[in-house]
């Protein structure tokens, strides 16, 4: 993990809006792109002036050389690869839910592949609101994404029994919470499992026309 190599990195970008699963619309790069070594394939996940200590590169050793990481294919999301590093690390769980929420985002052309980022990403939510969280926003975005996760793997009764627990509870009263919820039991209503933005879009117009 010392070799020299070169990444080609973004250096902005312009948000025009954003899905349910969270990631942004618009020109700009989503995930964010992070470096990638392409000899060992760790991933600089704390960017160029990120400092590692002798206990993490210990651990990220021990990732890097593990057969999980190994037998990634070298197309694998860097995300899904970061997820896995912050596993090795014991980053906290919604840390890891993120990454694999990432790492989702990269690979939507592979459905069975890219169900299984989002089932990684929905266990390591439900690992981290099962730790009894403060319910601060970290915990409303867990909550939320659990029912959205649900949903685009196509378990509907579940993603709708998660929103409407939390239709019912007074921390999800004030707004954008009452029409995101909202939306989302109207696509889980329409068996809608594909990546919708928060706001109705065009496509769903003409699919029901």
């Amino acid at each position: 993990m010392q070799d020299k190599f070169k990444a080609i990195l973004a250096g902005s970008g312009t948000q025009f809006g954003m899905r349910l699963d969270l990631r942004p619309m618009g020109p700009i790069a989503s995930p964010w792109p992070v470096a990638v070594c392409t000899k060992c394939r760790f991933v600089l996940f704390k960017g160029d002036s990120g400092k590692y200590t002798d206990e993490e590169l210990k651990a990220a050793r021990g990732v890097v050389d593990s057969e999980e990481f190994r037998k990634l294919p070298e197309s694998a999301p860097s995300y899904q690869r970061v997820a896995i590093i912050y596993e090795g690390l014991k980053r906290p769980p919604v840390d890891i839910a993120h990454a694999y929420l990432r790492a989702s985002w990269q690979n939507e052309s592979d459905e069975k592949a890219n169900r299984e980022l989002l089932d990684r990403s929905r266990d390591w939510f439900g690992r981290y609101l099962a730790s009894n969280p403060e319910k601060d926003s970290a915990w409303k975005t867990a909550e939320f994404e659990t029912g959205e996760l649900l949903r685009r793997v196509g378990k509907f009764d579940e993603a709708k029994a998660q929103f409407d627990r939390l239709k019912g509870r007074k921390e999800f009263e004030s707004e954008p919470y009452p029409d995101l919820i909202a939306r989302e039991l109207s696509l889980i209503q329409a068996r809608d499992r594909a990546p919708r933005p928060m706001k109705k879009d065009k496509d769903e117009d003409e699919k029901k026309s």
